[in-house]
C-alpha cells in the first residue's frame, strides 16, 4: 500500500498499473508454455549454439567495418 498526497496519486497509479502489476494474461501464459516446451526439445541446444555462432560472425563483420 502506498500513501501519498492527492497530487501524486495519478503518477503513482500510472507507474504501478499496468506497469508492474496486472492480471494473468492468458495469451502470455500460453506463449510461455510454448516457449518452455520448445526449450525442452532436443534440437533446441543446437539452435542456441547456432545463434551464438551467428552472433560472433555478425560481431566480427561489424568490427571489420569499423563499428
Amino acid at each position: 500500500m502506498i500513501l501519498c498526497k492527492e497530487e501524486y496519486k495519478k503518477d503513482i497509479d500510472k507507474t504501478i498499473f499496468p506497469g508492474i502489476q496486472g492480471g494473468p494474461l492468458e495469451h502470455v501464459i500460453a506463449a510461455k508454455a510454448v516457449a518452455f516446451g520448445e526449450a525442452l526439445e532436443n534440437n533446441f541446444k543446437t539452435y542456441q549454439q547456432q545463434v551464438v555462432k551467428n552472433a560472433k560472425v555478425l560481431a566480427e563483420a561489424l568490427i571489420n567495418e569499423g563499428f
